[in-house]
C-alpha cells in the first residue's frame, strides 16, 4: 500500500461528506470503487472509513450488506492483505443478510477445495471449507494388499477394536474437540459401515428400465441424533438431556451443545450421555454393475436436516440425495463429477458447514480369493480439528494392525491344527506381517485444484 497524501485525503473526505447524506448506497459504492482502485494512493484510508461506515450502519438492509460482503471479499483476496482470517470471516458474516445465488456461486468458486479422482480405484472425492472459520472434514481411504480371508464377525470385531483404541487416543480431558466417524470396509461380497454420529453413508444402485433410470438409495446405518428414539432414549437413562434437539454439556459454569449424541473426543460431554461406540451394519452386493457407495459430511445434507424429535425426519436425506442423483444421471453427468456438483447444490441451498463427499463403484468379486478389502472414512471435526485429523492420521494404520494381528492368530491355529503340533508363541517382531508399503491415500498427498487462498 501506498502512504496517505494529506492534499489528496483532504478533498476525498469533503467529497464523500458531500454525498453521504444524500445517497447511502452510492456513498457506498463511491467508497468501494475507490478502495478497489490499486493504483489509489489513499486506500489505506478508504479502508478504515469504509469499514467503520459499515460498523456504523449496520446490515440494516439486504443491499448494504451485499455492498459489505464484496468489501471484505476484495480485501480477503488481496494479494496485500495481512489479515486475510479477519476478513474471510467478516465477508462471511454478511451473507445471512441476503439472499443472491450469484454471490453465493462467487463464493463457492473463490474458496480452498480439493477435488480429487484416484484413477487406480475409481474413488471420486471434493472437499470445500463451505462458510466454516476452518476446514474441519478430513478424509482418507486405503487399499490392503492382504486378502479376504476372515468372517465378518472377525472383521467387525477389528473396527470395533479399532475404535475403542483410537478413542484412548483422545480420552485426555483437556480435549474438548470431538469427531465423528463414518468408515465403510468393501469386502468381495459385502459392506460393513461403522457409524459414531451425524455423517452419511449410503448405498446406490442405478439401473436403466425401458430407457428410464431406476435410482435406489440406502443409507447404510442409523443416525445418532434427537431424532433416534433409541439415542434418545439411551441419553436420557445415563443423565443427559437435550434442548432445542441438540445434548446438552455442563460443566462448572460453562454450558455446551451438540448435535450429535455418539462422537469421539468431546471429553466435555462426558458422563453426560454422549457415547463413543460404533454400530455395525452390512450390506450385501451383487455382481452387477450401477453400484455404489457415497460417503459424506453432514454438510451435504444440512439443507434437509432438522432436529425436531420425530424419527422420520431423520430420512429427509434420502430423498434429496435421490432427486440430486436422479438429476445427474438424466444429464448425463460422470460420477467423477458428482461430488463437486453435490457440494455446490448443498452450498447454494444455504449450507454453512464443511462440505466432503465421496463416492465409489462396487460389486461383488467374482474371484474371492483376490479381492483386496478397501477401507474409506470420514471424520467431521466439531469445536476445532484436533480430533478429526488425528483420527485420519491414525485410524486407518491401527485397524491394520489389528487386522494383521487377527490374521495371523488365524493363520497360527490353522497350523497348529493340521501339524498336531503343540503352539508356543513367537515374538511380535519374528510373526508381524510386512505391512504394506502404500501410504494411506489422503486427499493432500494429491490435490488437483485449488483455489490461491
Amino acid at each position: 500500500m501506498k502512504k496517505n497524501i494529506p492534499g489528496k485525503l483532504d478533498r476525498f473526505v469533503s467529497f464523500v461528506k458531500n454525498i453521504s447524506n444524500k445517497d447511502t448506497e452510492g456513498f457506498l459504492n463511491t467508497l468501494l470503487n475507490a478502495y478497489m482502485d490499486e493504483e489509489n494512493p489513499i486506500r489505506d484510508f478508504v479502508f478504515m472509513y469504509y469499514e467503520n461506515i459499515l460498523i456504523t450502519l449496520g446490515p440494516k438492509d439486504s443491499n448494504i450488506a451485499k455492498r459489505a460482503f464484496n468489501f471484505y471479499w476484495f480485501y480477503y483476496k488481496d494479494p496485500e492483505n495481512t489479515h486475510p482470517i479477519k476478513a474471510y470471516k467478516t465477508a462471511l458474516s454478511y451473507i445471512k443478510y441476503f439472499d443472491d445465488e450469484e454471490i453465493l456461486k462467487k463464493v463457492f468458486d473463490d474458496m480452498e477445495k480439493t477435488k480429487i479422482f484416484y484413477e487406480d480405484f475409481q474413488i471420486a472425492q471434493f472437499q470445500i471449507q463451505g462458510l466454516r472459520e476452518k476446514q474441519e472434514d478430513a478424509f482418507s481411504f486405503k487399499v490392503f494388499s492382504h486378502r479376504d480371508h476372515l468372517e465378518e464377525n472377525e472383521w467387525k470385531e477389528i473396527l470395533n477394536n479399532s475404535f475403542i483404541e483410537a478413542n484412548e487416543i483422545f480420552s485426555d480431558p483437556g480435549i474438548e474437540a470431538g469427531s465423528t466417524a463414518i468408515t465403510t470396509l468393501v469386502l468381495h461380497d459385502r459392506i460393513i459401515t461403522s457409524n459414531i454420529g451425524d455423517s452419511r453413508a449410503y448405498y446406490l444402485k442405478i439401473t436403466i428400465e425401458e430407457g428410464v433410470p431406476n435410482i435406489q438409495l440406502e443409507r447404510l446405518h442409523t443416525l445418532h441424533n434427537f431424532n433416534n428414539l433409541a439415542e434418545k432414549n439411551r441419553v436420557e437413562k445415563e443423565g443427559g438431556y437435550f434442548i432445542n434437539g441438540r445434548l446438552v454439556g455442563k460443566n462448572s459454569d460453562i454450558t455446551r451443545s451438540i448435535a450429535m449424541t455418539r462422537a469421539i473426543g468431546d471429553n466435555f460431554y462426558k458422563n453426560q450421555g454422549i457415547s463413543n461406540a460404533p454400530e455395525l451394519f452390512t450390506k450385501l452386493i451383487t455382481t452387477e454393475y450401477g453400484q455404489f457407495i457415497i460417503l459424506c459430511s453432514d454438510g451435504i445434507t444440512e439443507p434437509v436436516d432438522v432436529l425436531n424429535g420425530n424419527e422420520k425426519s431423520n430420512n429427509n436425506d434420502i430423498g434429496y440425495i435421490t432427486d440430486t442423483i436422479t438429476s445427474l444421471v438424466n444429464d448425463n453427468v460422470d460420477f467423477q463429477e458428482w461430488p463437486e456438483r453435490f457440494a455446490r447444490k448443498a452450498f447454494l441451498c444455504e449450507s454453512r458447514d464443511n462440505i466432503t463427499f465421496i463416492i465409489m463403484p462396487v460389486k461383488k468379486s467374482e474371484n474371492p480369493d483376490q479381492h483386496q478389502p478397501k477401507l474409506l472414512c470420514v471424520f467431521d471435526g466439531h469445536t476445532g480439528d484436533e480430533v478429526s485429523f488425528g483420527l485420519n492420521n491414525n485410524f486407518i494404520g491401527i485397524f491394520e494392525e489389528r487386522m494383521i494381528d487377527k490374521i495371523q492368530a488365524k493363520s497360527s491355529k490353522a497350523a497348529l491344527k493340521s501339524s498336531h503340533m503343540t503352539y508356543s508363541p513367537k515374538s511380535v517382531a519374528a510373526t508381524k506381517l510386512k505391512l504394506e508399503e502404500n501410504p494411506v491415500l489422503k486427499p493432500s498427498h494429491r490435490r488437483t485444484q485449488s483455489s490461491p487462498r
